[in-house]
């Protein structure tokens, strides 16, 4: 909605498995009089039209929770029109070490064959007994509407103490396996997004600087990984050849 705000001759189609989201949308973009936007109840890896032409396609926090990531891939390049822009935002492999670990956690101590509400019992208990003080650090989050009490805050938001504790599928990535993703479908890696790939930023060694310096591109960018340890990736590609 953001976007067709700042965008109002373009149209844009907002596609999401969950019903209950697109109904929340849909309500939203009727009460703010947007009519460029659409929003549709899909599955990416079946339901997009194969005859869709994207000037852009946005994929943002989608793809790590996506069993068949090469399947979805193939439907988000299909529907990107030649000379067309693709931005993915994906979870960090390196970045999300803590929630792994919390998510085995809870799964061991829940049982063989969990239910949502055994995980939820063990999450809550687990959050709750971390309590606030040791919560920094902890790679658990919340939005700044919880302010000091976060801990307390993510026990009583079922949605958000799932979606880290207990998802139904995660699967994050590294840089080489979004560059694998692009390079198979022939999309072009453009941009790191909010990460400079300037040696200098990273290191004030000289020697480090010079040999960061040297090395091609992408090399360098996954060397930047390697110290940034990154809990997300924001990345944008395009499909190579003629168009706006």
């Amino acid at each position: 909605m953001a976007l067709a705000r700042r965008l109002p001759g373009v149209d844009l189609l907002g596609v999401d498995v969950s019903s209950s989201s697109i109904e929340i949308a849909r309500a939203l973009a009727d009460r703010a009089n947007i009519p460029n936007v659409q929003f549709e109840v899909g599955d990416i890896t079946r339901d997009l039209a194969p005859d869709l032409s994207c000037r852009a396609v946005l994929s943002l926090g989608v793809l790590h929770h996506v069993p068949d990531r090469e399947e979805a891939m193939n439907a988000l390049a299909g529907a990107l029109e030649t000379g067309g822009h693709l931005a993915l935002w994906l979870y960090g492999v390196h970045g999300r070490r803590a929630h792994a670990l919390h998510q085995r956690f809870v799964r061991l101590l829940a049982g063989p064959e969990p239910t949502d509400s055994d995980l939820a019992r063990v999450s809550r208990a687990f959050v709750e007994a971390l309590g606030d003080e040791y919560f920094p650090g902890s790679g658990l989050y919340t939005p700044t509407e919880a302010h000091g009490s976060p801990a307390r805050w993510l026990a009583l938001h079922p949605q958000w103490l799932a979606d880290q504790m207990f998802p139904a599928y995660e699967r994050p990535v590294d840089l080489s396996s979004i560059l694998s993703l692009l390079d198979e479908r022939g999309l072009a890696f453009e941009e790191w997004l909010g990460v400079p790939e300037e040696a200098s930023r990273w290191t004030a060694e000289p020697s480090l600087v010079e040999k960061l310096d040297s090395l091609p591109r992408l090399d360098r960018l996954q060397a930047i990984e390697c110290l940034l340890k990154p809990a997300y990736y924001f990345v944008t590609a395009s499909k190579p050849g003629r168009g706006v």
